[in-house]
């Protein structure tokens, strides 16, 4: 038998095909849960169901601690436990924090590239600064974990970064 779990905020949906059956699994997961598959498959059904899972970014339970990049959905042949789920829900949310920062990283240096002069490649601005703040939609409160945080491209920064895009 295989166990999925999901470890997002969003209700996953798999679509596969386990091989000597025409028809598509269809496998819905609710957020912080898990679903047993597979109880009458044979190894080669269970391995084939496994790659398209490691084609959605999906990781076994038992390799949790290597650090890499994590969709959110984990596998393995015993059931897993909460605190596996809860622990990849926050390599999750980090991963998600992780991109934003890359992200804004990027549109401050591009912001500060457009505003040089297309001649001399001067600064026209001394400073190019952005913030972010993470709102909180109408009928929430805050939990204390919301995004903030500001970026400064400034003159004594280097001119010669190049970007991980």
């Amino acid at each position: 038998m295989l166990y999925i779990a999901n470890a997002t905020k969003q209700v996953l949906r798999l679509h596969l095909r386990v091989p000597e059956n025409t028809r598509t699994l269809v496998l819905i997961i609710e957020s912080g849960t898990q679903a047993g598959i597979g109880k009458e498959w044979n190894t080669e059904q269970t391995e084939s169901v496994i790659t398209q899972l490691c084609r959605y970014g999906a990781r076994n339970a038992r390799d949790i601690e290597k650090p890499m990049e994590f969709s959110g959905i984990l596998y393995h042949d015993r059931p897993i436990t909460e605190d596996n789920i809860v622990n990849s829900h926050d390599d999750v949310m980090e991963e998600a924090h992780n991109r934003s920062v890359a992200e804004i990283t990027k549109a401050a240096l591009s912001f500060d590239a457009s505003q040089r002069d297309k001649q001399t490649n001067k600064r026209k601005a001394r400073v190019t600064s952005l913030e972010v703040e993470q709102e909180v939609p109408p009928g929430e409160r805050k939990r204390g974990n919301e995004v903030h945080f500001g970026l400064s491209v400034t003159p004594d920064g280097s001119e010669h970064v190049k970007l991980p895009i």
